[in-house]
């Protein structure tokens, strides 16, 4: 039934005639012919045809009084959709069967009618764009630097990409424009790493200058500070005004005075605002530098009294101190002068010497050969944190560092057992001088190794540490110790110097208490009571 409804369609629709030939005139619409010419077979078709339309009008129509009838409800309970007619009140858990797959709802046919619409607008613009894309070529101008489009047809030019064509789609970019495209690319390119290694050259350059620059400033602070400075202030260099604060115990301002080039005529010429920008906002240093100033402020003084009346500035060293001490009327100031002269060349003298034991060093004995050979026997240094390696404790020097010691457990390994720490036990650093036996041996050899900053792991052998008698209860007899140091500064010992001018009596500094007995309890500087045994050597009071 179904081949002889195609069959009957087919011929009815489309009908082939022929001429007295039997040649073929082609297709001719059966609307076209003269209804008494219809065959019976194509006469079937058509009542076949027209009952197909007309029950399928039916159908819908029916489904659309269905669809009025009836109306759509969801269960809660069961959790489904059931049919509830609106007429007769009755309800049913099935679709009626005249609705076949449609919807009940006229709202679903309508939104799967958008559905389908979008979905062919999507596909006919995807199409459109494919057509679009075989149109048009991309190419690439090397002037502008720019893209345009080429009509494939016509030949024709736009700069704006052609429509249907989404965002992130585009044309086919043409061979020799594609070859453009790379040349430019290329050439941008070579030109940012010719212009990464101009960088690296500059770089380079800008730092072999500093280092050459930093490398000649120290050259010239050194020699500043090895050869004698002359008498007037104003002639010093910028490296002679470092060694002047160096001297002076002042190293912590030589940066601003490096990076401001204060020189000795800006120095004397500095007003009391003037001292913060070099960093000196103590009232002590800056009055310590005053007064050391006052004798080079006098000489500059002189020197421009006599440019302004036109004297000779040719005058002896002898003469040019003289002066400068006859102006000075207050007894303080010239006391002051005077000792500072002494200072200086005293400094001038330790630093021959220093140089003369500088050039005459001797080799290390036989016994000093074993003594630091045994050193490194007995102490062992493992560097954790290294320090700035400019420079290292000394025999007198006081040192501050932090410490946890443990002992060494069997087979060499730690116990990890803390018997003493600085920061968990003593809550403070630890401070003793250098070489004066203050501590363990392998203390005193280990600290000379240091620098500022460091923090190192120190092995230290029994011998070298508490010995044969231990630290009881803390440390056994015969413990290698394993020491945790941070060394965080040092300086030097102060030494006390004997006042120039003494209370009456007062000989030597400080008594004890053995001395204040035999004295009688007299106070210091009460020399009318003091009784000296006869007995005592000279020697013992100098």
């Amino acid at each position: 039934g179904v081949s002889f409804l195609e069959d009957s369609i087919e011929d009815a629709v489309v009908v082939e005639t022929t001429d007295e030939g039997d040649k073929v005139l082609g297709p001719v619409s059966i609307m076209d012919r003269d209804p008494d010419s219809y065959t019976d077979k194509e006469h079937a078709a058509a009542v076949k045809i027209q009952g197909m339309i007309r029950s399928k009008f039916a159908r819908d129509r029916v489904r659309e009084i269905c669809r009025g009838e009836f109306e759509q409800v969801f269960d809660n309970e069961n959790n489904r959709y059931f049919y509830f007619n609106k007429k007769t009140g009755a309800s049913i858990w099935e679709k009626p069967a005249i609705m076949g797959t449609d919807s009940m709802d006229p709202k679903d046919e309508w939104a799967a009618t958008q559905l389908q619409k979008m979905y062919r607008k999507k596909l006919a613009r995807k199409h459109l764009a494919d057509m679009s894309k075989q149109w048009f070529e991309k190419a690439y101008d090397p002037d502008s630097k720019e893209f345009y489009y080429v009509r494939r047809m016509d030949k024709q030019t736009r700069w704006d990409k052609p429509p249907f064509i989404a965002k992130d789609d585009d044309a086919d970019l043409g061979i020799d424009s594609k070859k453009f495209l790379d040349r430019d690319e290329e050439i941008k390119f070579l030109k940012e790493q010719l212009a990464e290694k101009e960088k690296m050259i500059k770089h380079t350059e800008k730092a072999r200058f500093q280092d050459l620059e930093e490398k000649l400033r120290n050259e010239r602070l050194l020699t500043a500070k090895q050869e004698p400075r002359g008498k007037q202030m104003d002639e010093w260099t910028m490296p002679e005004v470092v060694a002047w604060f160096e001297s002076l115990g002042f190293p912590e301002y030589e940066p601003a005075i490096i990076h401001h080039k204060v020189d000795g005529l800006l120095l004397l010429n500095m007003e009391e605002q003037d001292w913060e920008e070099l960093g000196v906002t103590s009232k002590l240093h800056a009055r310590k530098i005053q007064v050391n100033m006052k004798k080079y402020q006098i000489r500059y003084e002189n020197k421009q009294n006599k440019v302004e009346k036109g004297e000779d500035e040719s005058s002896s060293d002898e003469d040019s101190g003289l002066s400068d001490l006859s102006i000075s009327s207050d007894p303080s100031e010239l006391l002051e002068e005077l000792l500072e002269d002494e200072e200086g060349e005293g400094e001038e003298g330790e630093m021959v010497v220093r140089e003369e034991e500088e050039e005459d060093v001797l080799p290390p004995t036989e016994e000093e050969l074993l003594e630091k050979k045994r050193d490194e026997e007995n102490v062992t240094i493992e560097v954790i944190y290294a320090g700035d390696g400019k420079g290292h404790p000394k025999d007198g020097d006081v040192v501050q560092l932090h410490y946890t010691c443990t002992i060494m457990g069997s087979h060499g390994m730690e116990s990890g057992k803390v018997v003493e720490s600085s920061r968990k036990m003593r809550h403070r650093p630890f401070e003793f001088v250098v070489g004066a036996g203050q501590v363990i041996r392998g203390w005193d050899v280990a600290i000379k190794q240091f620098s500022f900053g460091e923090r190192s792991k120190v092995v230290i052998t029994s011998k070298y540490g508490y010995g044969p008698k231990g630290f009881p209860p803390i440390i056994p007899a015969n413990s290698d110790l394993i020491f945790d140091l941070e060394l965080i500064k040092w300086w030097k010992r102060p030494v006390w110097v004997k006042p120039l001018i003494q209370q009456p009596g007062l000989s030597q500094k400080p008594y004890t208490k053995e001395e204040e007995a035999i004295s009688g309890n007299v106070g210091y500087g009460d020399a009318s009571k003091v009784k000296l045994d006869g007995d005592r050597k000279d020697d013992e009071f100098s």
